[in-house]
Parts: structure tokens; C-alpha cells; sequence
């Protein structure tokens, strides 16, 4: 199994998923999965994401992640590559499984700045059936791939991740409030307002989705 990163990269890129449900329901968090991928690699001053795929998956990645990987999973792993088209078809394929299976998918299918697929699944009613289902789709056409993915496009996504942080540090910054103590559930109504805002802004500039990493200067 490859190792989990360090809670610094864990924030990136946990899951290909932000998960959402509805009628009390909620989908399993990006924290529920552990194993990842490993440490951040080195990679050349403005490498693109297709520099980076262009990069054969290393004997020790795809060794392991063959050994666990579905059918469909090992169809796409075998020649030592993970494309932009494969990784997107892989998720297509699960979505599909989901929707066999009677769960709603919300949201537009593509990746969003930090290289991830961000959208919702709706659970009808108890969410519990909803998950089992999730499980299994996610296991038959896009887990271990996720994994080999969070590999390759960590560099840049990290990076991102930096970026958005001073960002909303900036943003806080401009509106007088302090990153250190600026949240949602801040006692101050101001901070909370102010906080709010940073978010979306960050949101929006980074395509980031519903994601969000925190502000620089917040301590973690």
C-alpha cells in the first residue's frame, strides 16, 4: 500500500470527489480515504499537467497499484501511463454505475483547479444504501486510479493550494481582519462576513469548487 502524505499535502487532494448528500445524507469526506498518494515529487519549473502525464507512473507506484486495481482499472495502468481521457472516462464509467443504481449526480464532470472532479451525489432518503453503492463504484472503476493521480498532478496542485492560501490571506488582509482568528463560526459578526467572502472569492479565482484550504498564517 502506498504510504498516506503528511497532513500539510493531505489538505490537497484527499479525494477526486467532494461528496454531498440531501435529505440528511451526507457522502463520505474527502478525509475518509487514506491511502493516497505519496510524497510530492520534485517536477521542473512550469511543468504543465500534460508534462506530467507524459511521465511514465514509477515501477513502485504501478507495481502496487496494479496488484490492487480493478479490471477496468488495470486496462488503463498496464502500459505505465494515466491519461487526462482515461482518468476521465474512469469517472465517467462510475458515475454511469451510480446512476444505474439509482443515485442522482449533480454538477458539471471536469476537473476543477486542483485537477479534481467536484460534484455532488444525492442520496434519496437513508444515505446508507447510497453509500454502499458509492463504495462499490468507486472500487470497481476509480480508487485506485485516483491514487496514481494524486501522484502525478500533486506538484502542480500544491502549488495551487499555496496560492489560493495567500490569496485569502490577502483578501482578509484588505478587509482589516485578522487571518488567525477570521471563520465562520467567529464570535465577531464582521470577522464572520469577511471570512465568508474570502472564501467564495478564493473560491472562484482557483476554480476550486466547494474546496477550500484554509488561509495563510491560520496556523495549519
Amino acid at each position: 500500500m502506498i504510504a498516506p502524505r503528511n497532513l500539510a499535502v493531505a489538505g490537497l487532494l484527499l479525494l477526486t470527489l467532494t461528496v454531498m448528500g440531501s435529505c440528511g445524507g451526507t457522502g463520505p469526506s474527502a478525509a475518509d480515504d487514506p491511502g493516497l498518494a505519496p510524497t510530492l515529487r520534485p517536477v521542473p519549473p512550469g511543468a504543465t499537467l500534460d508534462d506530467l502525464l507524459g511521465e511514465p507512473i514509477p515501477d513502485y507506484i504501478l507495481s502496487d497499484t496494479l496488484d490492487r486495481a480493478s479490471t477496468s482499472e488495470q486496462s488503463m495502468l498496464q502500459d505505465g501511463f494515466l491519461s487526462r481521457a482515461e482518468y476521465e472516462a474512469a469517472h465517467l464509467a462510475m458515475i454511469e454505475c451510480l446512476r444505474v443504481d439509482g443515485l442522482d449526480v449533480d454538477g458539471p464532470i471536469e476537473l476543477n483547479g486542483v485537477y479534481q472532479y467536484n460534484f455532488r451525489i444525492v442520496y434519496p432518503g437513508d444515505p446508507g444504501p447510497g453509500r454502499a453503492v458509492w463504495d462499490e463504484c468507486r472500487k470497481q472503476h476509480t480508487a485506485v486510479l485516483e491514487e496514481v493521480w494524486g501522484f502525478l498532478t500533486g506538484p502542480l496542485a500544491a502549488d495551487v493550494v499555496s496560492s489560493s492560501r495567500a490569496f485569502a490571506a490577502d483578501c482578509l488582509k484588505e478587509k482589516g481582519v485578522s487571518a488567525a482568528t477570521a471563520s465562520f463560526s467567529s464570535s465577531v459578526p464582521a470577522e464572520r462576513e469577511a471570512f465568508s467572502q474570502c472564501v467564495t472569492l478564493t473560491q472562484k479565482r482557483f476554480n476550486l469548487g466547494t474546496m477550500y484550504f484554509g488561509v495563510q498564517g491560520d496556523g495549519d
